[in-house]
């Protein structure tokens, strides 16, 4: 008001322009204006540089845009660009016709939802289904040129198409859209009874024999163990074989894997075809926990030569026809593996013989046979449990030993025992100390970082739980059966 009072008391118009300039260009008044809301109003609002005009509302051009299809302010995030992009555009003819629901378990009814597309323009339809959940991103709405991604939430992944690129051309989507979501892994409810039939011969040897119990463990952490769920059993065999872990033996994973970790190495000879008819003879029944009604898996891991092969294929026919085998896995390890005993084991199932270079290639941890990955993953299932850790870290073991130590060499200078004493029970620690240090060697794996990884897969063939459980399409509202009505929009534009 003071400024127009100002203006209105001076006689010329040249006067009001100095003035209204000067002012603005004073420096004690802020930043210059760079516009009014709207423009052109002489009555709206200024507006300064990093903000922007909407139709008449002003935003911070930082953290928001306008959206021009609806002349609203969303924030620059891709749930306000979806939001803007909701918005349909107001065309007049090319109409397309959808269902009145926005989800549905049956996407190919008689339709009755409106969309417009622009005839000018070579547009594709502007809508279409996807599986529930399934998220979709296009660099330029359902015009010509414009691509489009898509995404599961997560655990899930797309199920990739023949045909991933997925674009608009004149006027039709071409590619293939992703068919559903899928899982890794096995079901959490999945009921089987998993045998495994591992050879301990002489010729493996102490260090890969540790590789075989923590190639087990990587398998056993996949599974669904349960009373309801998976069981799981293991055997051993060398000259004779014997039933380390029976199907009913353990329901909780930790205790399993700690169990599996905990499996003596020892004998000598490979009786592969007398282990076969042991498993049938004794793993097969329900009084250690098989059930009748639950398909049964068994594992065979062998890295020679069957001392009894000639009685191999009598033993591996009648191990294939029991009811209750759904499915025999055959690893094999080494240059010293018979390649038609395998398959023999397998039943000319060449898709169920793995082979593997070496022990190591197993896991690909690069342990140099270890207990570290195995204790890991046997305090890191006891974690998810709820319960206490199995062992204390190796760094708490080291440092208590460093502790005994430094109490010893007090007690010996203090005169408190004997020097016969002190030799003995340093000695003692000082192997403890040593143990601990090798299972926590380093071995070069990464140039950036020599550390061991438990995570780690070979590039070997061998088996694994995904070539068990595949990925598949999911149930439920992210599968394959429920959809969604999508629409496409720009978020996947640069500009």
């Amino acid at each position: 008001m003071a400024i127009e009072r100002i203006i209105s008391s001076l006689k010329t118009p040249p006067f009001s322009a100095i003035f209204l300039i000067s002012s603005f260009q004073n420096p004690t008044i802020g930043p210059r204006a760079i516009g009014c809301c709207p423009a052109g109003d002489p009555t709206g609002k200024p507006y300064f540089p990093g903000q922007g005009c909407c139709c008449g509302e002003l935003y911070d051009e930082s953290t928001s845009f306008c959206c021009e299809l609806s002349c609203k302010v969303f924030e620059s995030t891709l749930k306000g660009w979806t939001q803007c992009n909701a918005v349909e555009v107001d065309y007049t003819d090319h109409t397309e016709s959808y269902s009145d629901y926005d989800f549905t378990t049956e996407p190919w009814q008689p339709t009755t939802v409106q969309t417009t597309m622009d005839p000018n323009t070579n547009s594709c339809r502007r809508k279409m289904w996807l599986p529930h959940q399934m998220e979709a991103a296009c660099t330029d709405f359902s015009n010509h040129g414009s691509q489009c991604t898509f995404q599961c939430p997560s655990p899930y992944k797309i199920k990739i198409p023949d045909n991933p690129n997925y674009r608009c051309e004149n006027g039709d989507w071409v590619g293939d859209a992703p068919e559903c979501c899928m899982r890794d892994g096995c079901p959490a409810n999945m009921k089987m009874d998993f045998i495994f039939v591992i050879d301990s011969s002489s010729s493996i040897k102490d260090k890969n024999f540790n590789y075989v119990r923590e190639y087990i463990i990587g398998l056993i952490k996949s599974l669904p163990i349960g009373e309801n769920k998976t069981r799981v059993g293991v055997i051993t065999f060398n000259e004779y074989p014997i039933f380390r872990i029976k199907p009913n033996d353990y329901y909780s994973k930790a205790d399993l894997l700690e169990a599996v970790a905990n499996i003596p190495y020892e004998g000598k000879g490979t009786k592969t075809a007398r282990a076969l008819d042991f498993t049938v003879e004794n793993a097969f029944l329900e009084s250690v926990g098989d059930r009748p009604d639950v398909p049964n898996t068994v594992l065979v891991l062998t890295d020679g030569r069957a001392n009894d092969n000639d009685q191999l294929p009598e033993s591996a026919a009648r191990l294939h026809n029991h009811q209750q085998t759904e499915a025999v896995i055959v690893v094999g390890v080494g240059k010293r593996i018979v390649k038609e005993e395998l398959n023999i084991i397998a039943n000319g199932k060449t898709n169920q013989v793995f082979e593997v270079s070496d022990f190591r290639s197993l896991t690909g941890s690069y342990t140099e046979g270890s207990s570290v990955c195995i204790n890991q993953a046997i305090d890191d299932e006891r974690a998810q449990e709820g319960r206490q850790r199995r062992s204390t870290s190796v760094e708490d073991q080291l440092n208590a030993i460093e502790e005994k130590l430094s109490v010893l060499d007090e007690q010996y200078n203090n005169d408190e025992i004997s020097i016969a004493q002190y030799a003995s029970q340093s000695r003692s620690l000082q192997i403890q100390k040593q143990q601990l240090l090798a299972q926590v060697k380093e071995i070069h794996i990464d140039n950036k970082n020599s550390k061991v990884n438990c995570n780690s897969s070979s590039d070997s063939m061998r088996f694994t739980v995904q070539t068990l459980c595949p990925p598949r399409c999911i149930d439920g509202p992210a599968g394959s059966k429920y959809y969604s009505l999508w629409e496409a929009d720009n978020a996947l534009n640069p500009y």
